[in-house]
């Protein structure tokens, strides 16, 4: 018997089209946050009841001074005392806001919250901003005890990061008597610091292996690594982006107190204004404007971040490049 094989078109009474409208699908959003952020790391916010106000500061010289405790019988002992000073800090506000119309409400798709996205742009970005203020006063070298300004740089033949790094923590233990508990990478600093060869031959003596954080800790002997991960936007909107790093090739080195505390010092702090009715980083609502269409969001906070000893801090500049 012979069997013949007929060629046969598939047609379809209806498209895939004629049953789907391709619409945003509610379970993925391409949505990009800024991230990296370290800044309540190195200055631990400190609530506070007035938006100005006064701080003591005790002098640490009196604290530290070995004082003759021999008394002879029949003798007063020798008497001490200690120094107190102040210092101040006002809280300025920081506010953003957002909107959005009565179109954009109207037309908007199940999956996309507009409340929620408006309010997660606004606190990133109020975030962002706070990183780049601690940022430029830890990298100002007038805000810190000490600094110094890198040779070689990091990754060359005549540099050594690890021997540059316990000189400047020796620094800052034999100047002031506390030794750094936190070390500040900038990204491009991190990143030279875990590719240098000598740095990988010291925990990697047999090689194969690539630097961590938690390495970093051991080897200099800190409580804290903290890499400075964050990028900013410095274009206009509607501007190409052109991103730069909020931490670049800079190296701080602190003593941070891990919360704040009357027993022991820290190099820097925020003071943060958190009383009932002011607001604090939360998102406030607004009615709709019928005038304009839309229906503000505005998040707002008071804050000073304050460097409150500056000999706690050492700075090492430019370990990416020559001097």
């Amino acid at each position: 018997m012979e069997f013949k094989i007929y060629s046969v078109e598939k047609r379809y009474d209806i498209d895939p089209s004629d049953v789907h409208i391709d619409t945003a699908i509610s379970n993925i959003l391409l949505d990009y946050r800024p991230h990296g952020f370290i800044a309540d790391q190195i200055a631990p916010i400190v609530p506070v009841m007035k938006q100005s106000d006064r701080f003591y500061k005790i002098a640490q010289a009196d604290r530290f001074r070995a004082t003759p405790d021999y008394r002879s019988p029949g003798m007063e002992p020798n008497l001490i005392s200690y120094d107190v000073s102040s210092d101040g800090y006002y809280c300025d506000n920081y506010a953003l806001g957002s909107y959005l119309t009565y179109e954009e409400l109207a037309n908007a798709d199940m999956g996309l919250d507009g409340r929620r996205l408006r309010s997660q742009l606004i606190t990133d970005i109020l975030l962002l901003n706070n990183e780049i203020r601690v940022s430029n006063l830890c990298n100002s070298t007038s805000n810190v005890g000490c600094s110094t300004t890198t040779a070689s740089a990091w990754g060359t033949a005549n540099s050594d990061p690890y021997i540059d790094c316990q000189n400047d923590i020796n620094a800052i233990e034999d100047g002031r008597g506390y030794r750094p508990n936190t070390v500040v990478f900038g990204k491009a600093a991190w990143r030279k610091w875990r590719e240098s060869e000598k740095i990988q031959t010291m925990i990697f003596p047999h090689g194969g292996g690539v630097p961590t954080i938690e390495h970093a800790k051991l080897l200099l002997e800190v409580d804290k690594i903290l890499i400075g991960g964050a990028y900013y936007n410095s274009a206009d909107q509607g501007v190409t982006m052109s991103l730069s790093k909020v931490w670049n090739d800079n190296v701080l080195y602190a003593f941070c107190a891990p919360n704040p505390s009357k027993e022991v010092p820290s190099f820097m702090y925020s003071f943060r204004w958190t009383v009932p009715g002011i607001p604090n980083m939360i998102a406030r609502v607004f009615p709709f404007d019928d005038k304009k269409g839309r229906q503000d969001i505005h998040i707002s906070y008071y804050q000073d971040e304050k460097i409150t000893d500056s000999g706690l801090g050492y700075l090492r500049t430019g370990v990416g490049s020559s001097q």
